[in-house]
């Protein structure tokens, strides 16, 4: 199991309702990892976008590409 610190738990919280907002938009999870430096998944909409949204802990980071293209990039932890 992976442990988390507060800092970092703070991270997953905001990446958690973005994920949860591209569901509720619509968009499929076809890949989801995770492990101690990363949390990644790469989602699909029926009108053929494609996003991958990604949270590195090494610099505390949540970024966005759709379609390859950034349109996100925050530091949060």
């Amino acid at each position: 199991m992976t442990k988390y610190n507060d800092t970092q738990l703070k991270g997953l919280a905001i990446y958690q309702g973005r994920l949860q907002d591209l569901l509720n938009d619509g968009y499929h999870v076809i890949v989801s990892f995770n492990d101690q430096r990363i949390v990644l998944n790469k989602l699909r909409h029926h009108n053929g976008n494609r996003i991958v949204l990604k949270l590195t802990f090494d610099d505390g980071r949540i970024s966005q590409t759709t379609n390859q293209v950034p349109v996100y990039s925050e530091k949060v932890c």
